[in-house]
């Protein structure tokens, strides 16, 4: 096929290296001498005049289509003649490949259908390491196998000529027998072993070839994080199983220690019977000194007393302490007299004057005593249940065992018992019998003072009865269910809280009550109104209450009719004592309602009310004017002190025809120092004659503000006969019938 190729690259040259004839065509002589394409053949005898590399001479050039050498029978695209162009022969150079041919196992395509040697190599794999099992991943086709090949693909490992199918499995960490498991079978287990004691743990393992650091063979270690802990270390008493069989402090530990029974519990143990373990045994001790484990009493610490007279009984003053009994010691120490053998707590009492039983008694209960009775009473009757035999009469004891009750000295056969007719446990004393037990319905006690009424008797509780429940002679003194009743010496219905009686029934001049603070007044009690007076009329413990008396009389005078109205809220309009000034208190006429009330009458004037020719009294209330001879002191409703004797103030208000007008003071002081020229509710004038103080400004301004401007001239000036209507004489103010002056009042707050 390559020899094909290289003789069709030489043709392709030599073509290429022919002259090209580049002499015109000739096209105008006859055709047989006609050469179009100037190759220099004719076109008679040209296969194409127009291609000049179409002529015959030419040189066929293979597989270009193209007939160079105008020969039909010259190759084209057959050059081996195998009967198959290029196009389908697969190697034009050798006749013997084409898709015709038969394939042979020679690494060459005969049949031309792109696969050598098809279904007739043979599959071998690579066997590199020479035990005959070659590797599935390196497969070769030949036509033979080659050398360093098989014929088989299961190696699991080509690397290693110990590992293939059917090998024997290794313990060298390798797949020897290619079962995709690797040492199954051959591993040894080995167990953690962290406290390096050499035995392990045999939760902590591991499959391996050899040993690893850490770990051990063996998994026998009961304790792997302690390396004192371990099947080969010596058992010790510690609450600890030291070499791991599973029995902690077992007998035969090496520090495990001897003890002995103690079958009496004395506390020392018995030499002839150990018993070897770490903690000791119920009923075992560390002692091996005692001498007689059945009795308690015989032990190392057993004291022996000297018995001298014999009998079995120690006197207790010379001792030997030791286990084994010495001769003539014995255990007991309760001889009373080691020195007579008829003396010890085993001993019959006989009367001998010696105290054979050692019970402290001499002769008590001897053989031959008498039987004496106890009379703990004294009543010279014997208990028969409390009996001491003896020889002689002890103290405290009778021959005779008569008394029913040595409690009680009141009671023995001589007792009188008084009959109880109601049965309150005290008799009457007529009816009686004389014996020591108590007869029914008879008792000791013969008190009563009424023994047909069962709640009456000594002791009992006074009740409102009409009994003497108690017996002391008095009938329903102190009884339950008796009242408190208070004295009403006044008879107001209020009683004295100092005296108080209690019965069960009312007695005269007293009630039930006991809230009077003076029962020697009968308008003092809580029920009544307090009053101006300096008593405390209510009994609320308040004299004269400044919220219900306050200006009621001179003694409780308020400031002003203000300042009462302050202190009583709901004070009505009337008459009130004030004392402003602490001069004298004064009764003034009190306006409480009008625009806040609080309003104190200065003077009131009304021309109806006067008679020409008389002097107005009313009007004035001065001792001023008093003094002077014109008139005594005027009714509160018309004039007050206020006129002359107001302190501070702070609002003027004048009533003229019921109209009501209000000013605000500027001035302070009285009213002398108010008025001005005009405009105001009292004009300043300055009327000042010979008629002093009657003439003076308050009084003229007064005068002018009841009459005004519609009564005559409003200039007073210093004259009288200017007032025409209405005239002052002597300071004197009158009215005459045809003065019509208004109805007028001046207040003060």
């Amino acid at each position: 096929m390559r020899r094909a190729a290289f003789a069709l690259i030489l043709l392709i040259a030599c073509k290429d290296d022919a002259p090209v004839d580049t002499a015109p065509v000739d096209t105008g002589g006859p055709i047989e001498e006609t050469d179009a394409d100037g190759d220099g053949v004719p076109a008679a005898v040209d296969c194409d005049d127009n291609d000049p590399d179409r002529a015959p001479g030419n040189t066929e050039v293979p597989y270009t289509g193209v007939d160079e050498d105008c020969d039909d029978s010259t190759p084209d695209d057959d050059l081996d003649g195998d009967g198959y162009a290029l196009a389908d022969d697969c190697d034009d150079a050798d006749a013997a490949l084409n898709p015709d041919a038969v394939e042979v196992c020679d690494e060459v395509d005969q049949d031309c259908d792109g696969d050598v040697d098809e279904g007739l190599t043979t599959t071998s794999w690579a066997d590199v390491d020479g035990d005959s099992y070659g590797d599935p991943e390196s497969p070769t086709e030949a036509c033979e196998v080659p050398s360093g090949y098989v014929l088989d693909d299961t190696d699991c490992d080509d690397t290693t000529a110990s590992a293939y199918p059917g090998a024997v499995e290794l313990c060298d960490e390798l797949d020897n027998d290619c079962d995709l498991s690797v040492d199954e079978g051959v591993t040894t287990t080995y167990y953690g072993d962290l406290d390096g004691d050499g035995f392990g743990d045999a939760a902590l393992t591991t499959e391996a070839c050899t040993r690893p650091t850490g770990y051990a063979a063996s998994d026998t270690d009961c304790d792997d994080g302690d390396r004192a802990v371990n099947p080969d270390a010596t058992e010790l008493c510690n609450d600890v199983d030291d070499d791991c069989d599973g029995v902690i402090d077992e007998d035969d530990a090496a520090d495990a220690g001897a003890w002995y029974d103690d079958a009496d519990g004395d506390g020392y143990g018995d030499p002839d019977a150990e018993t070897v373990s770490c903690e000791a045994p119920s009923g075992t001790v560390a002692d091996d000194s005692d001498c007689d484990d059945t009795d308690a009493a015989i032990n190392p610490d057993t004291v022996w007393v000297l018995d001298f007279d014999g009998d079995g009984y120690g006197g207790g003053a010379v001792t030997i302490t030791q286990c084994a009994q010495p001769a003539s010691f014995v255990l007991d120490s309760t001889d009373c007299d080691d020195t007579e053998a008829s003396a010890n707590p085993g001993e019959t009492e006989v009367c001998d004057d010696i105290d054979n039983d050692c019970n402290g008694l001499v002769d008590d209960g001897s053989a031959g005593a008498s039987d004496w009775y106890a009379d703990a009473d004294g009543d010279g009757y014997g208990d028969p249940n409390v009996v001491t035999v003896d020889c002689a009469q002890p103290s405290g004891t009778v021959s005779n065992d008569d008394d029913c009750d040595d409690t009680d000295a009141a009671v023995n056969p001589g007792t009188v018992w008084v009959l109880d007719f109601d049965g309150d446990g005290y008799g009457g004393g007529n009816i009686t019998l004389t014996q020591c037990n108590q007869p029914s319905n008879y008792v000791l006690d013969s008190g009563d003072c009424d023994d047909t009424e069962p709640t009456a008797y000594p002791g009992g509780t006074e009740v409102c009865d009409s009994l003497d429940n108690d017996c002391n002679g008095l009938v329903d003194d102190g009884s339950a269910g008796a009242s408190d009743w208070y004295a009403d010496a006044d008879g107001d219905g209020y009683g004295d809280p100092n005296s108080v009686t209690t019965a069960c029934d009312q007695p005269s001049g007293t009630v039930s009550d006991d809230s009077d603070c003076d029962d020697t007044d009968s308008t003092v009690n809580p029920g009544e109104i307090e009053i101006c007076d300096t008593v405390d009329n209510d009994c609320d413990g308040t004299v004269d209450d400044d919220a219900e008396v306050y200006g009621d009389e001179a003694d409780c005078a308020g400031l002003s009719c203000d300042d009462i109205l302050l202190t009583r809220s709901s004070a009505p309009d009337g008459l009130y004592w004030i004392d402003p000034s602490s001069a004298g208190a004064y009764e003034v006429t009190c306006d409480m309602t009008t625009d806040g009330g609080g309003w104190t009458l200065v003077v009131s004037a009304d021309p109806s009310e006067v008679n020409a020719g008389d002097p107005p009294d009313f009007r004035y209330n001065s001792a001023v004017w008093t003094s002077a001879g014109y008139g005594s002191a005027g009714d509160a409703t018309h004039v007050s002190e206020a006129w002359f004797d107001t302190p501070v103030f702070s609002e003027l208000m004048l009533i003229k025809d019921s109209a009501v007008t209000t000013e605000t003071a500027s001035t302070s002081g009285d009213l002398d120092g108010w008025g001005k020229s005009s405009g105001t509710i009292l004009l300043n004038t300055t009327f000042s004659s010979s008629y002093g103080p009657y003439g003076g400004r308050i009084f003229t301004g007064y005068v002018y503000a009841i009459c005004n401007t519609a009564n005559g001239s409003t200039n007073w000036g210093n004259g009288l006969g200017s007032v025409r209507s209405c005239q002052h004489t002597y300071g004197t103010l009158y009215y005459e019938t045809a003065c019509n002056c208004s109805t007028y009042e001046l207040w003060i707050r």
